[in-house]
């Protein structure tokens, strides 16, 4: 007696004994016939069944009930991604957190903020897309000159800024002084003023410039 040869492949139709089919040997006899597709069949579905990936099967992609794994060579099973959801669910969309209450938000929400130092100016740049500029010009002697002066922003907004300067000194006649900002000529590069003093030529005076406008 020998063994049935296992083909492992799938047969569409097992053949039926029929009536009057003579029980003989040999690989074409009938009954063997059956036998072999059913053999064949069986072969093919435990391949099958081999191939799919299990917490054991090497060089295949794991599968895994556990909800708090950062594994990237694991898939999660279905019972997980109902756990996940669950939970999800019970949060509600009404869940809310204090800022003290999320790890490390301070120091993530710092990240996001940057901060620069170029020459007198400090610039700082929020996440939404806010640019903030502040500095100051100082000026030994303003002559009263009615040109123009002009400030080249250290660094340039994507449209002009709006900007607030005062002035400060360390004698009191700077109360007499004006500045005023040319808007027509100011852009994102650069803020164009005048100073004016009428009577007195105040010295050391310097400009207290503040520029809020966007970087993105």
């Amino acid at each position: 007696m020998a063994n049935i040869k296992n083909t492992k492949e799938w047969v569409e139709n097992v053949r039926q004994i029929e009536v009057g089919d003579r029980v003989i040997g040999g690989t074409d006899a009938p009954i063997n016939i059956c036998l072999s597709h059913l053999v064949g069949r069986t072969g093919y579905l435990k391949d099958k069944i081999d191939a799919v990936p299990t917490d054991r099967a090497a060089g295949l992609l794991k599968i895994s009930s556990v909800t708090n794994s950062t594994a990237e060579d694991t898939a999660a099973s279905l019972k997980a991604v109902k756990a996940a959801y669950d939970k999800a669910v019970a949060a509600g969309e009404s869940h809310t957190h204090t800022s003290a209450e999320i790890t490390d938000f301070a120091s993530a929400v710092a990240a996001l903020t940057i901060h620069q130092k170029i020459g007198t100016f400090d610039i700082c740049k929020l996440p939404d897309g806010t640019q903030i500029v502040s500095g100051t010009v100082r000026i030994q002697n303003h002559a009263n000159s009615p040109t123009a002066r002009v400030l080249t922003w250290p660094l340039a907004f994507i449209t002009a800024p709006v900007v607030v300067a005062t002035l400060s000194a360390p004698e009191g006649n700077v109360r007499d002084i004006w500045v005023t900002i040319d808007s027509k000529q100011s852009n994102q590069s650069a803020v164009h003023y005048w100073l004016h003093e009428q009577i007195y030529n105040t010295p050391d005076v310097t400009v207290n410039f503040v520029a809020i406008g966007r970087w993105k």
